[in-house]
């Protein structure tokens, strides 16, 4: 007997338990709200009134979901050992604040200036006489002493600058004065908002709070510390299986969200004008970073110039492995745009947009086996793509253009081993291959345009008489470069090609380079049009009937399979696609949409076939095709994965494999596999919400559909997924 007749002939007998255990299994949901009282039972009608008396409330081992409504929750989290869901009412949008809003009447006019007495909040880090007590390691530039001070001061919105005296303060400025526990103003505070940081994070996830989520919330004013042994970003995450989603991260004193547990999930995330970098990784395996934005950070330029770890980027990652970042924008950060450091491991950086950051656009460093493919690489101040002391990268499909060199592939002399783990890989990295040395590197499909600089450099940085030299040569099989091609805006050197001798050889021609057996099938072109519709205006096609449109090799199946494009055929030299590309319509397919009168469950299927077999059987209502989906993996797809709950009938769909074991491993599901593949968040797709009650799960296609089943006694949950 099937699964759907199991349900229909016990349906009457299955209702009155369906009622009971919607008690038992129904997981624990609190409201919170800016009107609302800590004394309050926590429900929608009478809300707590902190974030942290919710979080108080929750069990350990048990899911507490946690909605805030409409507001500013002046608040640290603080540490938390049980998992929680934290998210924005529907329709509505919760910030957490770091600083404190202080009254006008509170500042004295002292002079030119206005004096705030009694001010020195105890979270908020003293950077000492030397000013640099507050950063670890020491990246403090010369030009900007106090970017180590994680003070801050907003009026009106509009962040103020630090300066280091009383008598330097000007309109715009702020002087802190942390002996006399004073802090002085430029601008009149008279009719004017003025928020200052006072809080120095806003929530650290700890082992226990496994599988915790984090959706559609705002964090901003936390004076967060550049020294990561303290609290090194506002959102801190030590916890495995962690889901961040949909918040805006924004101007908070150094690092916006810190990654320090496995298989976490980053998506759909905005960081912003964070002092440090956006985001930084440490240790961690299975990070999915997707569709996220980080744009314009790093604005203390920690460690751009000056500094033991130069660690500014729009996001770091040190020791990653076996993760996905892919259709990311780094854009306009003060450093790299994505940059993975010592030890990564098996990383797959695919179809992001880096562009206008101070340094590199992506930059892979002393590590190991890599695909970096289909992103694009644009307008960055030194190269696109730099490669250092790295071994097995695969390289394809890149478009690099406008920066100050496209490519820069090059030999770290660090390795001195035995040495410490800054300078000389641990046994554990060497045993899975990673040997900080650069081999291996292979370089199909890109276009690399750029001049009057070397367009594509190599670097050997050991000496002759170090007896390490490999040359580019050794970095760079022959076998493995071809099908690129190169533009160059005027004559110069197209290719500088390190020897093993210590001399370098610039070659000025594409034809002059192929005689080293390498870019045998590759395109040149110099000055006139480029390859690109228009790259200075951020349309980074390929030219139809341009010498790069089909020119290139086909795609491996599994690096087809990433990009998200058919294998096996030709395809165009540089990106297929990026962030803001139009990608191809995969989401066709009809999603059949069931739902059951009697028991209350929902079916969604792709089969015509069950879903007539379902009413004509078992009982079940057609309501018609919810929505579009694909019925095969891509890269632009995510599956969705089915469950049914024996007991209750529920049918639970998510997009999370860690919610599927969970639910099978602790709520007594059983997982049906995949049932179909769904659209990831962009626009022109229509969100399905997934809602609660009791036992049962429903899902609403679209705000109007989701309104209308809050308004039935239905618990909202989230976005489930995308569909067409």
């Amino acid at each position: 007997m099937s699964r759907l007749a199991k349900l229909t002939v016990s349906a009457m007998a299955l209702l009155g338990m369906v009622i009971a255990d919607a008690q038992a299994d129904e997981l624990p949901v609190l409201y919170v709200s800016v009107t609302g009282n800590d004394a309050s039972p926590g429900t929608e009608a009478q809300p707590l009134r902190t974030g942290l008396e919710a979080v108080r409330r929750g069990k350990a081992g048990e899911m507490t979901t946690i909605v805030f409504r409409q507001g500013e929750y002046r608040e640290s989290l603080g540490g938390i050992f049980k998992p929680v869901t934290l998210r924005s009412y529907p329709g509505e949008q919760a910030w957490f604040k770091g600083s404190t809003e202080v009254p006008a009447t509170r500042f004295a006019a002292d002079g030119p200036v206005w004096r705030l007495d009694d001010w020195n909040p105890p979270d908020v880090c003293d950077p000492g006489p030397a000013g640099d007590a507050c950063v670890f390691p020491p990246d403090i530039n010369d030009d900007n002493p106090l970017g180590g001070d994680p003070a801050m001061v907003f009026v009106d919105g509009q962040q103020l600058r630090q300066v280091a005296a009383r008598g330097d303060v000007t309109a715009g400025t702020f002087f802190r004065d942390v002996p006399n526990r004073r802090l002085y103003l430029g601008t009149d505070p008279a009719g004017r908002r003025i928020e200052i940081a006072a809080r120095n994070f806003a929530v650290h996830l700890f082992a226990g709070a496994e599988n915790s989520e984090i959706r559609g919330l705002g964090f901003a004013h936390y004076a967060t510390s550049q020294d990561y042994r303290k609290r090194p970003a506002a959102v801190i995450v030590q916890a495995r299986g962690v889901v961040a989603a949909d918040n805006t991260i924004a101007d908070n004193a150094a690092a916006g969200l810190l990654a320090n547990g496995d298989d976490m999930r980053v998506t759909g995330n905005l960081f912003t004008r964070n002092g440090f970098n956006a985001a930084n990784a440490h240790k961690i395996k299975n990070l999915t970073l997707t569709g996220n934005r980080m744009l314009t950070n790093n604005g203390e330029r920690f460690g751009v110039d000056k500094g033991n770890s130069l660690a500014g980027a729009g996001m770091k990652a040190t020791h990653l492995h076996e993760s996905t970042v892919r259709d990311n924008v780094f854009e306009g950060n003060q450093g790299t745009g994505f940059w993975c450091d010592l030890s990564c491991h098996k990383v797959s950086m695919v179809r992001n947009l880096a562009r206008a950051n101070t340094k590199h656009g992506l930059y892979y460093e002393v590590s190991s086996h890599a695909l970096i493919a289909s992103n694009v690489l644009a307008g960055n101040g030194r190269f696109g793509l730099k490669i250092s002391g790295s071994n097995h990268i695969r390289t394809y499909n890149n478009t690099m253009v406008g920066n100050k060199q496209a490519i820069q592939v090059a030999e770290d002399p660090r390795p001195t081993c035995p040495g410490d783990a800054d300078h000389c890989p641990s046994d554990a990295d060497r045993a899975l291959g990673i040997t900080w040395d650069t081999a291996d590197v292979s370089l199909v499909n890109n276009l690399f345009a750029g001049g009057p600089d070397p367009v594509f450099d190599t670097v050997d940085g050991n000496s002759a008489a170090s007896g390490k030299r490999v040359g580019a040569d050794g970095m760079i099989p022959a076998a493995a470069m071809d099908y690129n091609g190169h533009y160059r805006t005027a004559p110069g050197t197209l290719v500088n090609w390190t020897r093993i001798t210590g001399a370098d050889v610039q070659y000025k021609t594409l034809q002059a380079f192929q005689a080293t057996s390498r870019d045998t099938h590759g395109r040149f072109q110099e000055g006139g049009a480029v390859y690109f519709v228009d790259a200075p205006g951020g349309d980074y096609r390929v030219i139809p009937g341009s010498p790069a449109a089909a020119a290139g090799s086909p795609l491996p199946t599994d690096i087809a399979e990433a990009v998200g494009v058919p294998a096996g055929g030709p395809v165009s030299l540089g990106a297929l696609r990026w962030p803001g590309d139009a990608p191809p319509d995969s989401l066709t397919k009809p999603v059949y949409r069931l739902h059951h009168p009697t028991v209350g469950a929902t079916l969604l299927t792709l089969s015509q076939s069950e879903a007539d077999n379902a009413v004509a059987h078992y009982g079940y209502v057609s309501d018609g095709v919810g929505f579009r989906a694909a019925s095969a993996a891509s890269a632009e797809v995510v599956p969705v994965y089915r469950l049914w709950h024996n007991k209750t009938g529920d049918r639970l769909f998510t997009a999370s494999a860690t919610e599927r074991d969970n639910a099978v491993q602790r709520y007594g599901y059983a997982s049906e596999g995949i049932g179909f593949y769904a659209g990831k968040a962009s626009p022109g797709l229509t969100p399905v919400h997934r809602l609660q009650k009791g036992a049962l799960h429903r899902y609403a296609v679209g705000d109007a559909e989701r309104a209308a089943a809050v308004a039935e006694g239905w618990n909202y949950e989230h976005i489930a997924f995308h569909g067409r």
